[in-house]
C-alpha cells in the first residue's frame, strides 16, 4: 500500500509529461503543416498537391488510369504543374533558360522518352490532346481571347506598323535560311519548307499540325511522315526563342531597345485609364467567350469544307 502511495505521484507526473510532450509533438507538426501548405503549386498548397501525386502514382502503378479525358487532365495538370513551378522557381533557369515553360517541355520529353512514364498514360496524353481534339480547342480559345482582350485603338495602330515588319522578317528569313541550306546541299526550297517555314508556324498545335496537312494534301503522302520531320526545327527553334529573349530581357534592361512588356511606345496614350483587371467570377462572359471562340472554329471549318482541295503533287527536289 505504502508502495503504491508513491509510485501514483511518479505516474501523475509521466502523465503530465507525455500530455504535455504530445502537445508540443503536435503543435510542431501543425506548425510544419502550415508552413508547406503555405506553398502553393498553381494555387494547390503543397500538402494537398502531395497527396495527389501520390494518388497519381498508385493508380498508374495499378495500370487503372482512365482512358479519357478525365485520367488525361488529371495526368496533365498534375505534372506540368509541378514542373512548371520548378522551371520557374531554379535561379539560373528561370531567368536566362526559358523559365517554366521550357523546363516542362523538356522535363515530360524526358520522362515518357525514357520510359519513366509508362505508355499507356503517354497514349492516354496524347489521345486527349490530339484525338478528342483538345489542342484544337486550346488554340481556338486562346487566339480568340487575345484578339477580343487588346484594346481597338492600340491594335489598330500596331497593326500598321507591325504588318511591314512581319513580312520583311519573314522574306530575310526564307532568304537567309534557304541560302544557308543550299550552301550546307540541302537545297533552298527544302530548306525553307522544313526549317523556314515550321519555325515560323510558331508552335505545333497551331503551326506544324496544320502546315503538316497542307504539306500531305499538296505535296501527297502521310501528314504523320511531315509532322516527324518538321517537329525538330520547330521545337529547337522555340527553345532558342525563348532562352534568347531572356537573355535579352535582362542584359537590355535599361536599353532603349527594351519595351519592358509593352506593344507600343504610345501604348500609355492609347490605353490611358482603359487597364481593367480581369473578373473570372463571371460566367456568363466565361460562356459568351466559349461559345464566341467555336464559332470561329465553325467558320474555319466550313471555309475548309467549301474551298476545294488541291489534288496535284509537288515536287520538292
Amino acid at each position: 500500500m505504502l508502495v503504491i502511495c508513491e509510485i501514483n505521484p511518479i505516474l501523475k507526473g509521466v502523465k503530465k509529461l507525455l500530455v504535455r510532450k504530445g502537445y508540443q509533438i503536435m503543435n510542431n507538426v501543425k506548425s510544419v503543416m502550415s508552413k508547406l501548405d503555405a506553398i502553393k503549386i498553381d494555387g494547390i498548397g503543397l500538402v494537398a498537391y502531395a497527396i495527389m501525386a501520390i494518388l497519381l502514382v498508385i493508380i498508374v502503378n495499378m495500370g487503372v488510369l482512365p482512358d479519357n479525358m478525365l485520367g488525361a487532365i488529371f495526368v496533365l495538370v498534375l505534372m506540368g504543374d509541378i514542373f512548371y513551378y520548378l522551371g520557374a522557381n531554379l535561379p539560373v533557369f528561370k531567368t536566362y533558360l526559358g523559365g517554366g515553360a521550357v523546363f516542362t517541355m523538356f522535363a515530360a520529353a524526358i520522362l515518357a522518352t525514357t520510359g519513366i512514364v509508362p505508355a499507356s498514360v503517354v497514349k492516354t496524353a496524347g489521345s486527349f490532346t490530339s484525338d478528342m481534339g483538345f489542342i484544337d480547342f486550346f488554340i481556338v480559345s486562346l487566339i480568340t481571347s487575345s484578339i477580343l482582350a487588346m484594346d481597338r485603338k492600340m491594335l489598330l495602330k500596331a497593326a500598321v506598323r507591325f504588318i511591314p515588319v512581319a513580312f520583311l522578317s519573314m522574306a530575310v528569313c526564307w532568304f537567309v535560311v534557304g541560302t544557308v541550306g543550299m550552301l550546307m546541299g540541302n537545297g533552298f526550297v527544302h530548306s525553307v519548307m522544313y526549317v523556314a517555314f515550321p519555325i515560323m508556324a510558331g508552335g505545333v498545335g497551331a503551326g506544324i499540325v496544320p502546315l503538316s496537312s497542307i504539306y500531305a494534301h499538296g505535296l501527297g503522302g502521310s501528314a504523320g511522315t511531315y509532322l516527324s520531320q518538321l517537329f525538330p526545327a520547330t521545337v529547337l527553334g522555340n527553345v532558342v526563342a525563348i532562352i534568347a529573349a531572356g537573355v535579352i530581357s535582362k542584359t537590355m534592361v535599361n536599353s532603349k531597345w527594351n519595351g519592358h512588356g509593352k506593344m507600343m511606345r504610345d501604348e500609355n496614350d492609347a490605353q490611358a485609364g482603359e487597364k481593367k483587371k480581369l473578373d473570372f467570377s463571371n460566367m456568363k462572359q466565361l460562356g459568351v467567350g466559349l461559345i464566341m471562340a467555336m464559332s470561329f472554329y465553325m467558320i474555319g471549318t466550313g471555309l475548309n469544307a467549301v474551298f476545294p482541295k488541291s489534288t496535284h503533287t509537288l515536287s520538292l527536289s
